[in-house]
């Protein structure tokens, strides 16, 4: 499944996932080591029919330091959105 049919899964079962931005741009954490960089992202997510009971959620992304050329910010973008849409989905459904 792609980051399309995880964000369609969660529109049928309304639930809402507001990721963290700035300007409308998502904020990604990201922490440094000698070795690699770790990037997260945070969401809130709750239900339509449930809107006081939220939960945060976080989701991270592993690069070495070496490999992080690779990466486009709009690739990690997808990756770590996919993570997060699969994690919201896998824990509701």
């Amino acid at each position: 499944m792609d980051l399309l049919d995880y964000k369609r899964l969660a529109d049928i079962y309304s639930y809402v996932i507001k990721t963290e931005k700035i300007n409308g741009k998502l904020i990604f954490d990201r922490f440094y080591s000698a070795k690699e960089i770790t990037i997260t992202l945070s969401a809130r997510v709750w239900n339509l029919n449930n809107w006081k009971n939220y939960k945060k959620y976080s989701v991270s992304l592993k690069i070495k330091n070496e490999e992080i050329k690779n990466y486009r910010e709009k690739e990690i973008k997808k990756i770590l959105l996919t993570k997060l849409y699969k994690q919201v989905i896998k824990k509701y459904l």
